[in-house]
């Protein structure tokens, strides 16, 4: 979760918007429920023009400093880098089939993608 907030420049993760799936009868716990309330992320108070991997931004809810949670995550549970590596191509294409992110922006998006994710080494 850290890791994608930080990709994306998710600036809302607080404690309300991230949760567990517990089986309803036993209440055993099952696994943590996949991301969501990504809504201000992407840069979305940005317009394009301001749009930068560097961008500063204060992240939630463990440290205002994105990379310092970064720093929180254990080492096993960030992203093998390789395995990044070329996933533009792939968040280009995700991108590219909202009718509401222009082609400009898309370029942006996907260019800061990139920088952010060679901006992930040492974490």
């Amino acid at each position: 979760m850290r890791s994608f907030d930080y990709l994306i420049m998710n600036t809302d993760r607080h404690l309300g918007n991230f949760g567990a799936i517990r089986d309803v009868n036993t209440l055993k716990f099952i696994g943590m429920a996949p991301l969501y309330d990504n809504g201000t992320s992407l840069w979305s108070s940005l317009g394009v023009d301001d749009i930068s991997a560097l961008s500063p931004f204060e992240s939630k809810p463990f440290d205002k400093n994105p990379k310092q949670q970064l720093k929180l995550a254990a080492t096993s549970s960030l992203p093998n880098i390789e395995s990044l590596a070329g996933s533009e191509n792939a968040f280009n294409e995700l991108l590219s089939k909202s009718p509401t992110i222009s082609s400009e922006r898309r370029e942006k998006l996907t260019l800061s993608w990139k920088e952010r994710v060679k901006n992930f080494e040492g974490y």
